[in-house]
């Protein structure tokens, strides 16, 4: 019996293991020109490691600002591998994002009406009509933005949530300040419509030494219930000794964990109950979609993981049930197909259409090496009578 051993497969692909990342790999790092900025901007898209061009899907877009803090980006990334193999958020696309050099990095974060050279009216236009649309028209990026943003980002991240509420789902701001002449960010968001859709909607402030008083302002509204919009979800947490530089590391991973809390909840609920038939997976992930206003599916893990319990319960059935709904979203995960032909020779029926899609699935999957894909094969031999 091999299957225990394929299975760990979805964690350690040796084509992704030369990465930095373990469920994530960078797939270019480059420049991209603005039309409205008028420069460019240097850019990194790192996918997770079973995205395929010619797969559809639809995954979160995670925009990471200020990239040239190389410390700060990593630590970034890191947090999100971590968190997406251990089951606690979702796989996303996730592009870091250069500031202007010198002055424009200024200019870019800062309102006209605050200063008649900001240009951060143009750095929207650039996110919401550039950006946005070329990731999901090229990377297959879907519907659900999460900004994160430190210090100048902190408070474009805070702006485009308060501003643009229908189409940022979630907003991290990190060391930010609230205040620009003329706009208190604080009221802008009180007075928004962010929260008031079907879907939940997340704001995450976090505060050094720096900025104290604005961290005074937004607990006071959320203490006075001033922000009553019912779906809008706020976090804050303040690190008063913590310099600007540090809040980062401290509050980033706390911050994505409890925006995909509820997703992560969903589906450890699902994987932990010995009683939950196939079948449920379907309402709980209806719930989620309903909740984030976009799909999440179960992770690998997770759904893997159900069908092995299935499996080696010798519930074949329901491991079948699982097994063929983790396909649909994860078809470059070829060995799937072979654990669904054990389970069906073990009940003693015909898996000649696992054998022809295991083979269609394994020339087009890009997750794994010759040597793996070669030892699948023997794998194949195997079960062949």
């Amino acid at each position: 019996m091999r299957i225990f051993c394929m299975i760990c497969l979805w964690v350690a692909v040796s084509g992704v293991s030369a990465q930095q990342y373990k469920s994530y790999r960078t797939l270019c790092d480059t420049t991209l020109m603005s039309k409205e900025l008028g420069y460019a901007r240097g850019a990194e898209i790192i996918v997770p490691f079973n995205w395929q061009r010619e797969y559809p899907a639809a995954y979160p877009l995670l925009f990471i600002f200020d990239k040239q803090n190389e410390r700060s980006f990593r630590h970034m990334l890191y947090t999100i591998d971590y968190l997406t193999i251990n089951d606690q958020m979702p796989a996303c696309i996730v592009v870091g994002i250069d500031a202007g050099e010198d002055r424009n990095r200024y200019l870019e974060t800062q309102l006209s009406t605050a200063d008649s050279n900001g240009r951060m009216e143009e750095n929207e236009r650039y996110l919401l009509d550039e950006l946005i649309p070329y990731l999901q028209e090229n990377y297959q990026a879907g519907d659900f933005i999460l900004l994160v943003g430190h210090s100048r980002y902190g408070y474009f991240v805070t702006h485009m949530l308060s501003a643009y509420p229908e189409t940022i789902n979630a907003a991290i701001a990190i060391s930010p300040f609230f205040r620009q002449k003329k706009v208190q960010l604080v009221d802008s968001l009180m007075s928004s419509k962010a929260g008031t859709f079907p879907r939940v909607q997340y704001f995450c402030a976090s505060m050094g030494n720096d900025f104290q008083a604005e961290m005074q302002t937004i607990d006071s509204a959320i203490l006075q219930k001033k922000i009553a919009q019912t779906n809008l979800v706020i976090r804050s947490a303040n690190f008063p000794q913590a310099g600007h530089t540090a809040t980062p590391g401290l509050t980033f991973g706390q911050d994505l964990y409890a925006i995909f809390e509820y997703w992560s909840e969903s589906q450890n609920s699902y994987l932990n109950d010995p009683g939950a038939n196939p079948i449920l997976m379907e309402p709980l992930m209806n719930d989620n979609a309903v909740h984030y206003g976009a799909d999440f599916p179960f992770s690998l893990g997770i759904l893997n993981g159900k069908g092995s319990n299935y499996f080696f319960e010798e519930d074949y059935p329901k491991a079948i049930e699982v097994w063929n709904y983790m396909m649909q979203f994860y078809p470059n995960f070829s060995e799937g197909w072979l654990y669904i032909a054990e389970c069906k020779m073990a009940v003693g029926q015909n898996w000649d259409a696992e054998r022809e899609k295991f083979l269609n699935s394994i020339s087009d999957s890009e997750i794994y090496s010759d040597t793996e894909k070669a030892e699948l094969m023997d794998y194949l031999k195997e079960l062949q009578p």
